[in-house]
């Protein structure tokens, strides 16, 4: 069997939370730019000019921003949850849930894109089809790298328990 090299689980926790926190907080921020990633799957200095007007609109209407910023709202709060479970004296015991849960938010945020592509892009509902490809690919590595990070804890414990 082979065996992959395990990332150091606080590298991954604190490395995945601030992924989350940053995205969150660019979502508080510019809601407006995000929108051009979310429903074209352009990046946000893109030129207006480039984008494909068939659909969805250009312009994120007052709604569409607001989703954004209540999307920044969730993230930065999973991402507190996080550090206040995870930092301080006591972070050892509440690491291992606490990548699990990552492992598990990102593998159904890797879902819910993965849905996304399947239901194709008839009448330009949903997300565009490169957002939806990038998220996949990215949520499934970092639940990965989550789960990853949690193995080399539980193999560690099995080497204690046998000795």
């Amino acid at each position: 069997m082979v065996s992959l090299p395990r990332p150091s689980p606080q590298v991954v926790l604190r490395g995945s939370t601030a992924a989350i926190a940053v995205v969150s907080a660019a979502m508080l921020a510019v809601p407006k730019h995000l929108w051009k990633f979310f429903a074209h799957g352009k990046a946000p200095w893109t030129d207006q000019k480039e984008m494909d007007t068939k659909c969805p609109q250009c312009e994120p209407d007052r709604h569409h921003k607001q989703l954004i910023r209540w999307m920044g709202v969730a993230g930065m709060a999973l991402a507190g949850t996080v550090m206040k479970l995870t930092e301080g004296d006591d972070n050892k015991s509440n690491q291992k849930p606490a990548l699990q849960a990552l492992a598990a938010f990102f593998a159904g945020r890797a879902a819910m894109c993965g849905a996304s592509l399947a239901q194709g892009d008839e009448k330009c509902k949903g997300q565009h089809d490169n957002f939806s490809m990038t998220h996949c690919a990215v949520g499934s590595a970092l639940a990965g790298l989550c789960l990853l990070a949690t193995q080399d804890e539980e193999e560690k414990e099995k080497k204690k328990d046998k000795k």
